[in-house]
Parts: C-alpha cells; structure tokens; sequence
C-alpha cells in the first residue's frame, strides 16, 4: 500500500473513533452513538426484514434481494451472512460478517421495532387499536373493496390506460402495484408477483403526509392552530428562538432546525468521517426519536429553512402527542376512530420507536387500496361522505407552495408541480416515500394514481453516479400515458379566466402595461392593505425598483361562473429577489371578472396577506 493510501486511512480511522467517543458521550446511554456505522445500518435492514415477513407476508431472503438496504455501508450489505426467522418469538435477526448482530421484534397490531443491542424485548406496552369496521367485502367501495369492478367510464381510452399499467410495471422498475382512481372508481389496478390488493407494503416517507392529515383533522376541530408559536414546551425559553416555530413551519419542512446533511444521506465517505446521517439516525439510533428531535438546534443560517428533515415530523409527533394526552389518547390508538375507520382504511400500521413513539416520518405499512384512499379524502378536498374532515386553511396549506423553499416544490407535507417540465399536471401534488413509493392526486383530472415498489427499482444510493433510477422513468413514461388517455372537458370560461389570471401575472413580471391593460377593464382597481391601486400605478411602482425580479405562483383556483360576472378565490405565493435577498410572500385573493363586448376582463383583485 502507497504511503499516502496508508496516511488517510490512519486519518479516517482516527476520526471515527474521535467521532466514536464524542457520539458516545454526548448521546443518552440507551442510543447508539452515530460512529457504529455497521450497528446503525443493520438496525435499519433487520426492521424492515421484520416488518416484510410479519406484516406483508414475504420470505425474508426474497425480501433483501429486492430491498436497496440503504441503511448499509457498501460493504456491511456485501457482508450479509443470514437472517433468522423465529415465528414463536416473533423475531428477525440479522448477522454480518464483522460480527455485528440486530434483532427487531413484532409488537403485533403496533408493526416491528428494532431492539437495543443487548435487549431480547420491548420496554414498552404495545398498543392494540383494530378495526371497528366490517369485513372488506361486506361493504362498498371505498368504505369497502365490494362492487369495484373495473369499467371505464367514458372519456377515457381503455388502450392507452393499459399501456400505462404495462409502462409502469417495466421489469427493471421492480413496481409491486400501481392502481389509479377516476373520479372516485378504481379505473386500473395491478400487482406483481407475490402481491397482492391485501397486501400491505411500506409509504415510507408518504407517513409523512398520513401524519400530518391527523394535524389537520385536529385543526378542524379547533384543537390545533397551524399558525400558532410556543408549541413545544421545551422550545418555550425566552432566549429560544425555536419558540417562533409554529405547525405551519414544520408541515412545510422551513423550521430552520439542525437535523440534516444537505445532500450527504448516502455520502459514505462523508459517514466514516462525520457519522451516520440524521436523515437515518432519527430511526434507528435514539431509543426516544420524539426526544432527539425536540433537542435539535436552529441551523446556523436559519434565514434559510427550507429543507426536507426527518426530525420535523417528529417533532410534529410530540406535538400530536401532548395534545392527545389532553383528552387521555394516544398517537398509537387515537387515529384508527379519527382517520381510519372513517375513511375505510382498515390496514394501516405506524410502527415506533424504542419506546413506543410512533415513528411518524417513515414507517408506515398499508394495503395499496388504502393508500389510495388516502389519496382520494384530499382528491375530494378533505370531504368525506358529505362531511369536511380536512379545512379549507389546511388543504390550501398541503397544496400551496412553502415560502421559505428556493423552488416551489414543496407544499404542506407533500411534493408539488408548479415549475415541472415531467408528465404531471402543475396543479397535482404528491406523497413520496424513499424507494419509489407515491400518491399523486391530480385535482383537475379528479385522477388518484398510486405506485408502490420494491426497493432496487428506485435505490436513493444511486444518486451520485447519475443513474436515472427505472422506477420514476417508469413512473414517468406511464404518467404520461395515462393523462393522454383521460379526455377532460374543461369549462370554457373557467379556462379563460384562469388563463387571464395567469396573464395578468405574467404581465407584472414583465412590467408590461399594454399586457397588463389587455386583460383589465379601464376602472380596474386592486385592493390590498388599504390601498386601492390601478393598473398604471401597479407598473409605475414595479419600474421604480429595477434591482427586484418578481414571480408569483397561483394555486388552489376556486371558479364560480354566472352571466355576465364570474369570480375566481386562489393562493398567490410570490417570490422577490435581488442581488442582497430573497423575500418569499403569500396572499388569499380573489378577482372578480366583468364580461366586456363577449371577453371577460378583470375589473376588481382583492389581496389579502397571509403573515407567514
């Protein structure tokens, strides 16, 4: 070995076991310090080996030939010895070569959990919450899999929806079932081998958005406001920044908090030298994942908070959870009466922590079916049997863009289109878990479509050699299939409208007063904070600031269409930049459209801002 090969690796050994002893010291005695890199990552494989075999119903060798084992060092995943099955213990235990050994334990309706080296049980009481519901097969669609059929309605191709079926399922795209909601009916539904419409297969980071629809039933009730500072009792201190941070924030991922590597979650390299990555550790390291997310710090530049964590949902955990215990619930218990039952879900599994949280970011285990309806409760804006489960304030949260984000990506835990040049539509958002797994819900299609998968098909430790994973171009190439298959009418004039809205943005941008006037009436008038504003002033007063460039971004249109006067509500995220800064604001507006010689034209735009 060359001088220099020998001289960094002395370095790197040096610091991890520097890391080893800092992580040890500063952790509680039940985690596992962050430098155990192979402890760490056979945690994380043998729970999902766990879970695959207890919950879904899979062989356990099947199962790590399709996991991408992304909680693994190279070579850990190479050195995979055996997994043992005891089904009277209910137990998988996992080996590797360097003697490294994880064991992870069913609990029963509570999922699996990942022991403590060391432990053989559980230190906490798993909670039983079952269906109250009857059988599946006893009731309707979607309260129930009966009379699901499986007829297209017209205006749609039914070729075209089986090309998409058979684009999604490409072979190296390991897709496990894809299934797609037309106006409410199950329109396409296939499953790969050894699955099937009962099993259940994990969101992955789709708990995300399942956790926060739980906020967003409280908040319907009254008990939670999303806007609201000092929510955490820890975060109280009047020296403490973090009591500024409200639910919004963390719905949004713009916390500020420090809990990630930005963009090293599979940086191997930078593993051995700093740790294991928060993005995984939140799982597998902490024996109480609610407590190490609430001791995070603000990230030293918190101006800039928009970024995707796995400890913000967590801390939304611990909110959920001391709000519950207010009225003698639990996170374990209280969403199977809330949510479950109540929209048909009857498979659903949160699995937690070591001692008993609900690990709320990621794992989660469900039927494809009740994904799916998941994805139909916000198709149908939160409604569900006629009854509002879900509020305005919150959907228009979920959907719009998050301010503090560079790019309009993502919403209220969920990914957006806004900006996408790929076959969604720019109005549909989704929930996204690691390895592939996805509810897109289109609203203008009034279309839910559901892709589950095997873990190599979309392996996220493909990252940096540029590969375009086969799971998202299939994805992709059967999206776009599928829309062209859908013919949608749309409303003439909401189309007009919405298209003068969009002009009339477009005109702002470019500080256009001829474009501007072409989709105004001559006694236009803008409303907002007090002040009344015509056309010439609104270009007047965006020329005299040449240093700013402007964009706004609508989303959430509501039309309403009589004779002559057609009125459209949305949300307006706009973004304001220069070469000193970056300032992201929102308002509710709605404009009011007066038909002009057959063209309709804007005559009244309310702004109300929203204080973020």
């Amino acid at each position: 070995m060359q001088k220099n090969s020998v001289c960094r690796l002395a370095a790197i050994l040096f610091l991890y076991g520097l890391n080893s002893l800092l992580n040890t010291t500063a952790a509680a005695k039940s985690d596992i310090p962050k430098s155990h890199l192979s402890q760490l990552g056979a945690a994380g494989v043998v729970k999902e080996v766990c879970s695959a075999v207890f919950i879904s119903g899979r062989d356990a060798r099947e199962f790590l030939a399709h996991s991408s084992k992304f909680w693994m060092m190279p070579e850990d995943k190479a050195s995979i010895e055996d997994v043992a099955i005891d089904r009277d213990k209910k137990t998988a235990t996992l080996r590797l070569g360097n003697g490294t050994e994880a064991t992870a334990i069913y609990t029963g309706s509570q999922g699996c959990v990942g022991l403590a080296p060391g432990r053989d049980k559980i230190t906490f009481t798993p909670v039983s919450a079952p269906t109250l519901l009857p059988a599946a097969d006893e009731l309707d669609w979607p309260m129930g899999d009966r009379r699901i059929g499986r007829s297209l309605p017209k205006g749609i191709d039914r070729k075209g929806v089986e090309r998409a079926i058979e684009l999604a399922f490409a072979p190296d795209a390991h897709t496990a079932a894809f299934l797609v909601l037309y106006k409410g009916k199950i329109v396409a539904e296939r499953y790969a081998d050894g699955i099937t419409a009962t099993t259940p297969l994990p969101g992955w980071s789709m708990t995300k958005t399942l956790q926060a629809t739980l906020v967003g039933l409280l908040e319907n009730e009254g008990r939670l406001d999303l806007y609201r500072t000092g929510i955490v009792p820890e975060w109280t201190g009047a020296n403490d920044p973090r009591r500024k941070i409200t639910l919004a924030d963390l719905l949004r991922m713009s916390a500020g908090l420090d809990c990630e590597l930005d963009g090293n979650n599979f940086n191997y390299t930078s593993w051995l030298e700093s740790g294991y990555t928060d993005y995984l550790y939140s799982f597998v390291g902490p024996e109480n994942a609610f407590d190490y997310a609430v001791k995070r710090l603000l990230r030293e530049n918190p101006s800039e908070r928009g970024h995707y964590t796995n400890c913000q949902p967590h801390v939304i955990g611990r909110v959920l959870t001391n709000e519950l215990a207010k009225t003698g619930d639990t996170l374990a218990k209280w969403p199977r009466k809330a949510l479950y039952d109540r929209i048909g879900m009857r498979s659903m599994v949160i699995e937690p922590d070591r001692v008993g949280n609900p690990l709320t970011a990621a794992y989660s285990y469900a039927t494809t079916r009740d994904w799916a309806r998941l994805g139909l409760l916000y198709a149908q804006d939160g409604i569900w049997n006629g009854e509002r489960l879900l509020s305005h304030e919150y959907m228009a949260l979920v959907r719009a863009p998050a301010p503090a984000w560079r790019e309009p990506v993502y919403g209220g835990q969920v990914w957006t289109y806004f900006r996408s040049s790929g076959p969604w539509p720019s109005d549909a958002y989704s929930m996204v878990g690691i390895e592939g797994q996805r509810v897109v819900v289109i609203p203008s299609l009034d279309v839910v479509v559901v892709r589950l998968g095997h873990g190599i098909g979309d392996d996220p430790t493909k990252d940096d050699n540029g590969e375009k994973r086969p799971a998202r171009r299939a994805l992709s190439e059967a999206a776009q299939t599928l829309i062209a298959s859908i013919k949608t009418e749309t409303d003439p004039i909401a189309k007009a409208v919405t298209a003068d809205v969009e002009r009339f943005f477009e005109a702002l941008r470019q500080k256009d007063l001829s474009m501007l006037k072409s989709v105004v009436t001559d006694d236009f008038v803008l409303f907002e904070d007090g002040r009344h504003w015509s056309a010439e002033k609104l270009i007047d007063v965006l020329k005299s600031r040449p240093d700013t460039t402007r964009d706004w971004i609508i989303s959430q249109p509501n039309i309403e269409v009589s004779k002559n006067l057609t009125v459209i509500r949305y949300r307006n995220t706009g973004i304001f930049k220069n070469d000193k800064r970056r300032d992201t604001h929102e308002w509710t507006e709605s404009a009011t459209f007066r038909k002009e010689n057959g063209t309709w034209k804007m005559s009244f735009l309310h702004s109300t801002l929203i204080d973020n």
